[in-house]
């Protein structure tokens, strides 16, 4: 790729489609498989960059906004990821008063490192 950044409509990243298999919550927690890793080079650039990034935990929404998609294409290309078995998820399972205080202090902290 160029020092361009280079341009491809969402339904071409997506293959046409506009919604994942599966609905993903943004705040999912995306991690790359060892083998996804090991095939990086071998996929399409933005799936590579997921399975790149994600060698590190990144919810759904940060995986959107640092390769500069639409939030809808990164639930697909995730999804897409999923299937493959190249990517796993974990969703933080909050009771009905949400997290708790020392969680949202951890966020906070890391919030304020960026």
């Amino acid at each position: 790729m160029s020092a361009e950044r280079r341009f491809l409509r969402p339904f071409a990243l997506t293959q046409g489609r506009a919604a994942a298999v599966i609905d993903l919550p943004l705040d999912a927690i995306v991690t790359s498989t060892d083998r996804a890793r090991h095939l990086a080079h071998r996929m399409v650039a933005e799936r590579a960059r997921i399975v790149q990034l994600c060698a590190e935990p990144h919810s759904i929404a940060e995986i959107g906004a640092l390769i500069g998609v639409h939030l809808g294409v990164a639930r697909v290309l995730v999804a897409d990821l999923m299937a493959s078995e190249f990517v796993e998820l974990s969703t933080a399972d909050f009771d009905d008063d949400g997290p708790d205080v020392s969680t949202l202090e951890r966020l906070l902290d890391d919030l304020q490192t960026f």
